[in-house]
């Protein structure tokens, strides 16, 4: 499925690309790759909540 996803996306970018100028492309990859920074970095702080609640096994 994630490739599928992958060749959506490309192939959309692709199209749109053939009406967009240069800039705009840049600007809108730009804002997609900030996008995942920010979904990465809630994803990571979700995990990192979850492990706190785990217990901690004693190296004794």
């Amino acid at each position: 499925m994630s490739y599928n996803a992958a060749a959506l996306l490309g192939s959309l970018g692709l199209t749109i690309g053939a009406f967009l100028p240069s800039y705009a492309m840049a600007g809108l990859y730009i804002l997609m790759g900030l996008g995942a920074l920010i979904i990465f970095r809630m994803l990571l702080r979700k995990a990192e909540e979850q492990n706190q609640h785990l217990p901690c096994a004693d190296a004794s």
